[in-house]
């Protein structure tokens, strides 16, 4: 130290001063830090808390919930008196629907848990009381059948077809619209079960379908038939189309299996307002929706299904390209046609005066070196045409070919005109 000057022991010393004071901020500032921090978790931790003492209010609501819903569905009053009860509810069932039937034997009995008391002793809890009809023997058709069960499962009732069995009634006459059917069910009586309820209070509409739509499904279950064919969606998967137009996509699908009814979906749609609508048949579906105003390509997801078990499906993207609609073309004009060439070897080589004053032109074909004198009116074939003198000069000559009037000078070659004019459709005579 002794070797540095006074303004560097100044700040040596300066330096040695503040370090503590540094330090001590440093600390400082770190257990802020640290202590902010488990506040944060702290109050994360109690709102963890909340949220699962909420979840847990929900959840035991939602429990109580579903404990009145079960309460109200279980059967009414006692074992005892329900058996009687539940006999006449399915015999009425049975008959309403015209099936010739024989109830099996009832019995009831109890469900237990078991679990433990709190000096962890083994113990058995009542659950429910279960009652039971087995072996119910009915013949009928398979509508009838269908109708019994939507009715039955329909009420909103704590009971089940536990098992089922369905052969033919008269397997040796080959008569299948007799069917024979055995079937055990069975009841829930809850202890906390309404003590009386009125059969009619029961309410009805928990199946959410229709009788038609509950028979279609039962058929489909056909596991003695062919196997399943998944259905396959057979038109295009994209088109074009300008802007400002309306768009109608029509949608379809075979199935291998030909009796299958198919169920189309819209799974999604980047346009809104579009909607499938299926036809009667049940194989096409007809996309449908607003007039598509903006530039763009478009994504539809369709979906189609049969109604087999395993239920099969096929899917489709679809995609819409609309675009701005292409510039107006301009008319093609066909290019004038060229101007007609009339016995190119063929000159005018003079005009001269025959007898009698009547004025003639004299015409040379150079190729051949043949000549010909014509008066005004006489005519000549010449390059398939037809040929007339229509007034000769003394200087012109004026020939008609076709449609059209062309006036020569001496020397001029017959596909070299001086003009060109329409001929005159119907004239009395040679011009003079």
């Amino acid at each position: 130290m002794n070797n540095l000057n006074p303004r560097e022991r100044t700040l040596l010393l300066i330096i040695i001063a503040f370090l503590p004071l540094g330090m001590l901020y440093y600390g400082w500032s770190t257990y802020r830090a640290m202590r902010l921090h488990r506040l944060d978790l702290l109050v994360q931790r109690e709102e963890e808390k909340l949220r699962l003492q909420d979840l847990s209010a929900a959840a035991m609501r939602e429990l109580d919930r579903m404990d009145d819903v079960y309460n109200q569905s279980s059967l009414p009053l006692t074992v005892a008196a329900n058996t009687a009860l539940y006999q006449n509810y399915l015999s009425g069932l049975l008959s309403r629907h015209g099936l010739e039937f024989t109830l099996g034997s009832s019995k009831p009995e109890p469900v237990f848990l078991e679990t433990q008391d709190r000096f962890r002793k083994p113990i058995k809890e009542l659950v429910y009381d279960r009652l039971k009809i087995s072996d119910t023997t009915a013949t009928g058709s398979l509508a009838q059948l269908t109708d019994f069960l939507h009715d039955f499962y329909n009420v909103a009732l704590l009971h089940r077809i536990d098992s089922m069995s369905i052969d033919l009634a008269s397997p040796d006459k080959e008569d299948d619209s007799r069917l024979s059917i055995k079937f055990t069910c069975s009841a829930a009586i809850l202890p906390s079960g309404p003590e009386v309820k009125a059969w009619d209070e029961y309410p009805v509409g928990r199946l959410g379908k229709s009788r038609e739509a509950l028979a279609k499904t039962l058929v489909a279950r056909d596991l003695f038939g062919p196997p399943n064919v998944a259905p396959k969606i057979t038109s295009r998967n994209s088109v074009e189309l300008e802007v400002g137009s309306n768009f109608t996509h029509r949608l379809t699908a075979s199935d291998g299996n030909e009796d299958d009814p198919l169920t189309f979906e819209l799974v999604s749609s980047d346009l809104e307002g579009f909607e499938l609508v299926t036809a009667e048949r049940g194989r096409t579906a007809t996309l449908q929706g607003p007039r598509v105003t903006k530039t763009g390509r478009y994504r539809f997801q369709f979906r189609v299904s049969d109604n087999r078990i395993p239920l099969l499906s096929d899917e489709q993207t679809f995609t819409l390209t609309v675009r701005e609609p292409a510039p107006p073309r301009e008319e093609r004009r066909d290019p004038p046609p060229p101007p007609k060439r009339y016995a190119p070897d063929t000159y005018i080589t003079g005009l001269v005066e025959g007898r009698q004053g009547v004025p003639r032109v004299i015409l040379t074909n150079r190729a051949t070196d043949e000549e010909t004198r014509l008066g005004e009116g006489e005519s000549f074939e010449l390059d398939g045409k037809t040929w007339t003198v229509i007034k000769v000069d003394r200087r012109t000559v004026t020939l008609r070919a076709a449609d059209e009037l062309l006036e020569y000078r001496v020397g001029s070659a017959l596909d070299n005109p001086l003009s060109a004019s329409k001929a005159v459709t119907s004239t009395e005579g040679p011009p003079r």
